[in-house]
């Protein structure tokens, strides 16, 4: 009986070795994926918050400076004015006229334009409503000086403006409010030294 209690001690290491070591290797190979380096797994997806945030980020408008003309009792001054960008000329002169027609309130209605057009001779159209007669209204230097602002805003940014036609709701009409004559040219008008005084018909 003590002769095989050797071999039980023996026995039962060997068993204990023999489980421990089924355990050990159970644990690295079946249930290690936690012990393989970083650089062989998966990386984990990154949810899309970039986009959403470069969707919702404001758009950086490219801007620039016009001179902005008015007729005032002093006479006619220059501002600077910043406004959107416009590389194509009919799109920078509505934009410049726009910007123009906000010093003028017509009463109820406050002057609009109403297209801007460009022939081959680069000869820009401008179309205001009838409501542009209010602030013109008064005597002809009033109505003289209102033109050459509205000539001089487009001809110191527009640098291939060759001259400058006035329309009132579309049509040609001798008179912006009964002093002046806007059936030629406005350029030459602008550049003159005071008001043309429309002719006798």
């Amino acid at each position: 009986m003590k002769s095989n209690r050797p071999l039980m001690i023996i026995g039962i290491i060997a068993a204990v070795v023999l489980f421990s070591g089924a355990g050990w290797f159970a644990y690295v190979h079946i249930g290690g994926i936690d012990t393989q380096p970083a650089s062989s797994l998966q990386p984990a997806s990154q949810p899309a918050v970039k986009n959403d945030e470069q969707a919702s980020a404001p758009r950086t408008v490219n801007l620039q400076w016009i001179k902005l003309f008015r007729p005032t009792e002093q006479g006619i001054v220059m501002a600077e004015k910043e406004i959107p960008n416009e590389p194509l000329a009919v799109r920078l002169a509505e934009a410049i006229v726009s910007e123009f027609l906000k010093q003028f309130p017509g009463g109820t209605e406050e002057p609009r334009l109403l297209g801007v057009y460009r022939d081959r001779n680069n000869v820009l159209y401008i179309d205001i409503s009838s409501t542009i007669r209010v602030a013109a209204g008064g005597d002809a230097r009033k109505e003289h000086d209102l033109l050459k602002a509205l000539v001089l805003s487009l001809t110191a940014n527009i640098s291939a403006v060759q001259d400058v036609r006035l329309l009132i709701d579309g049509k040609e009409t001798g008179t912006l409010a009964g002093h002046v004559s806007i059936s030629g040219s406005l350029r030459q008008l602008a550049l003159g030294g005071g008001p043309a005084a429309q002719g006798p018909k």
